[in-house]
């Protein structure tokens, strides 16, 4: 049984990964400041049109396994995988939660620099 079909990371990694290149000699928290939101928005404008295709007819299929459905899914599993149901009640609520996202990349981006940093550091 395959599990879901997993998420496009691969944009936003390789357009964080060119950043990163050109940004090189930069202070760290400039890098992060371009890196985190360049995340957050490739990986939406990559995930969106494909999660509007995995919820299509279309994708019902062995390449993309949306017509399965997993045995440790509880039985009283009530969810209708082929529909989008909305968690945010209001536009300004998405548009918030979007913000937030925005800032904990930049935060996230400047931590990861930093684990980066140390490991590149550490000597056996």
């Amino acid at each position: 049984m395959p599990l879901r079909f997993p998420l496009l990371c691969i944009v936003p990694a390789v357009i964080v990964d060119l950043i990163l290149h050109k940004t090189g000699q930069r202070e760290r928290w400039m890098q992060a400041a371009l890196a985190g939101p360049a995340f957050v928005l490739s990986f939406l404008a990559a995930q969106w049109p494909f999660a509007n295709f995995l919820i299509s007819p279309a994708s019902r299929n062995w390449i993309f396994g949306t017509a399965y459905f997993a045995y440790f899914d509880p039985a009283g599993f009530t969810y209708d995988p082929y529909k989008f149901l909305a968690v945010e009640q209001t536009r300004a609520e998405f548009w918030i939660v979007m913000a937030m996202a925005l800032l904990v990349s930049i935060i996230t981006t400047r931590l990861g620099l930093a684990w980066g940093d140390w490991m590149r550091r550490l000597r056996r």
